[in-house]
């Protein structure tokens, strides 16, 4: 998975400098532009499972000390 990353980056990182013109000695900022781009789209990328909640019982405690159920936001 690392290196499928990393080969999406110098990829994404030669497509910005041949965009750009191919200019010489700014490898270093078109590597992290296609980082950042590369990190984002990876971010936003459906394969990314979603978080699990755990359902909680919420109880709250009422004013004769006996414990109730307290409805969800």
């Amino acid at each position: 998975m690392l290196e499928d990353r990393e080969l999406a980056v110098r990829e994404r990182a030669y497509a910005i400098w041949e965009h750009d013109g191919r200019p010489e000695g700014r490898n270093l900022d078109h590597w992290l532009q296609a980082e950042v781009e590369i990190g984002i789209r990876s971010l936003q990328s459906p394969k990314r499972p979603a978080p699990v909640r755990v359902a909680t019982k919420r109880r709250a405690q009422s004013a004769n000390g006996v414990l109730k159920r307290r409805a969800k936001p």
